[in-house]
């Protein structure tokens, strides 16, 4: 949402503007914005998928990095 407040000292006089934000606009996160032309839900669920993207190729990554225990071995 925007705002701008404009005083005239000369005709004491203060205009507020507001305007909404357009429904076409880009959804962002974190400086990177998508826009997918299908509605803001659709960007959302993207976005989500996007992080659930990331986090399981994290736990994958940790997975195959993890060092393996071993057992002591009792005589």
């Amino acid at each position: 949402m925007n705002k701008t407040i404009t005083v005239n000292p000369e005709t004491s006089s203060v205009t507020i503007e507001q305007t909404a934000v357009p429904q076409n606009a880009p959804v962002s996160l974190m400086g990177n914005s998508i826009q997918t032309g299908y509605g803001i839900w659709v960007d959302i669920i993207c976005i989500a998928l996007l992080l659930l993207a990331m986090y399981l190729f994290k736990r994958l990554i940790d997975k195959l990095f993890r060092k393996k225990k071993v057992k002591p071995s009792t005589p």
